[in-house]
């Protein structure tokens, strides 16, 4: 478990995003469980090929239990096989959506105004949901944002961003695209209890 959350925190800082790294994670713990039910089947082959080796009948795993675990093992390695390129690639969009705002997005100063703790996390990181206002040549805009983060690196209220405006191509139908980043020109203000960010499990 520990060396599949660090892959998943390498792959996180990698592909800029949480979706690849959450495959990866989940891949070689899907894999023990298969070995697990290879070392079950091969005792169940040892036992029906020789069973004088002193091995009862109750001595075996369930039979019916271990059908069900190893059907289950299969499809969640099949799932993650397919979905590992399908998020491989909406990452690789998502980068470039995100380099090409950063160059010809609209940007605007803002700030957090709210940040709600969702007892979730990913990874070493802990989930927020907050409340961002950045202003516009139009006036205020406010927008929801899912933030994952350090739980010694949570913003306080006022906490300075830039909100970068613009839209994504490709595909049949543009639609806006709005990132939101620190604003390293200000002075960055977060909150000191990092223990109450603490998920229990």
């Amino acid at each position: 478990m520990g060396s599949a959350f660090g892959l998943s925190r390498a792959a996180t800082r990698s592909d800029g995003q949480q979706g690849v790294a959450s495959v990866l994670a989940a891949l070689p713990i899907v894999l023990g469980l298969l070995a697990a039910l290879g070392v079950h089947l091969w005792v169940y082959a040892e036992f029906y090929s020789q069973p004088h080796r002193g091995l009862e009948p109750w001595e075996l795993p369930d039979p019916v239990l271990f059908v069900i675990a190893a059907t289950v093992a299969a499809a969640g390695v099949l799932v993650l096989v397919v979905w590992l390129p399908i998020s491989i690639v909406r990452a690789r969009h998502e980068q470039r959506d995100i380099a090409r705002l950063r160059d010809e997005g609209a940007r605007f100063s803002g700030v957090v105004v709210n940040v709600r703790f969702r007892h979730e996390q990913i990874g070493s990181f802990v989930q927020f949901d907050t409340t961002i206002v950045f202003t516009t040549l139009t006036g205020d805009r406010s927008v929801e944002a899912r933030m994952s983060t350090s739980s010694d690196r949570v913003p306080l209220s006022g906490f300075a961003v830039r909100a970068f405006v613009g839209d994504t191509r490709g595909g049949r139908a543009r639609r806006e695209m709005i990132l939101i980043e620190p604003d390293l020109s200000q002075q960055a203000c977060f909150d000191p209890d990092s223990s109450k960010y603490s998920v229990r499990t």
